[in-house]
């Protein structure tokens, strides 16, 4: 498989390899091959190419196909006032809250959740996110689907899903 992305470097059987520009090239000490051969990537999140999803809504997807791995990965930061608006996975979701505080309605009830807290939210249970307060969200949302957010994966309860994902 064929890698080809600034900021992203691999570590391997043989070794480390950078790939992408000489503005990456900082080497990682002591990257070890992963079991089977295959090489892990490292990725540098500076060089992520931003998705387009809400106003004052900005995300970057992390992992992608390219990494050969099935998780989905993507950091985002949401001014206050913007979040998600209520809908279902057919699939797990974890948001790791970084930064900000969000007030979260899931399962029918509704809680203020602030920083070093992880919302685990199981297939099926309604969910949907405000961030409040004056500082921005920053998150990591984790799902076990490279396309958590496609129609069969999400059903909006409200509002609509993100023009960059389509259906």
């Amino acid at each position: 498989m064929a890698y080809n992305r600034p900021g992203v470097h691999y570590a391997g059987r043989g070794g480390f390899r950078q790939v992408g520009g000489a503005a990456n090239s900082r080497r990682v000490a002591g990257a070890q091959a992963v079991s089977g051969g295959k090489e892990m990537p490292i990725i540098n999140h500076a060089h992520l190419p931003e998705v387009p999803w809400r106003p004052g809504y900005r995300k970057w997807d992390i992992t992608t196909h390219e990494h050969g791995v099935s998780t989905s990965l993507s950091l985002n930061t949401a001014e206050p006032g913007t979040g998600a608006p209520l809908h279902t996975h057919a699939i797990d979701e974890l948001i790791v809250i970084l930064s900000g505080a969000l007030e979260v309605r899931i399962g029918g009830e509704t809680h203020r959740v602030e920083q070093d807290h992880t919302l685990v939210i199981p297939p099926g249970v309604p969910h949907g996110f405000t961030v409040v307060g004056e500082a921005n969200a920053e998150l990591l949302v984790v799902f076990n689907d490279l396309q958590p957010y496609s129609t069969e994966n999400t059903t909006y309860l409200e509002g609509r899903r993100p023009a960059s994902v389509g259906g």
